[in-house]
């Protein structure tokens, strides 16, 4: 069962000095929040997914595949089998901003059983909610600014972990 950390902070070689994914970027015309997953105080994978008023759903050119891994006990892809020519894993996954209701599924692969893995991430962008549901059967849980959730899979192999936008009702003033 997942556990959201109190401290999303660790280090590694591609931890910022205020740790991994410090800060989601505005880009004009949406955010990019980038997503790592660590074994202890190690960095071992970071993805980066967001909005953008001129990207697309399906592949374009903001989207940036995934170089092959070392190997690793565990790593960390946005697996695509429906852009046809470009299926692969990729490491940046970019949405259009003009669809506010988004679904990522990123693919964490362990080669052992019980490892714990934390995925963290940093400030979320502004206006936009984020929940978080790591394998195919846990709860949805909201992400917060700067935190993490721990996760040890019970066998060897992919455990998805899928991000989502939460659509904001808005009342109105009387």
């Amino acid at each position: 069962v997942p556990r959201v950390a109190s401290s999303g902070l660790v280090s590694g070689p591609t931890a910022s000095a205020n740790g991994p994914a410090a800060r989601s970027r505005r880009r004009r015309g949406g955010w990019l929040l980038p997503v790592t997953i660590s074994l202890g105080d190690d960095v071992v994978g970071e993805v980066f997914i967001g909005q953008n008023r001129g990207a697309r759903d399906k592949y374009d050119a903001q989207d940036v595949q995934m170089p092959p891994p070392p190997p690793t006990l565990v790593t960390l892809g946005i697996p695509h089998s429906d852009w046809g020519r470009r299926n692969g894993s990729y490491m940046q996954d970019i949405r259009s901003a003009r669809n506010t209701a988004q679904q990522w599924t990123l693919a964490v692969q362990t080669a052992q059983a019980g490892l714990p893995v934390t995925v963290s991430w940093g400030k979320l962008p502004a206006k936009t909610r984020l929940e978080i549901q790591v394998g195919e059967k846990g709860s949805w849980q909201r992400l917060i600014n700067g935190d993490s959730i721990e996760f040890a899979p019970q066998q060897a192999g992919v455990t998805t972990v899928k991000i989502r936008t939460k659509l904001r009702i808005r009342r109105r003033r009387k």
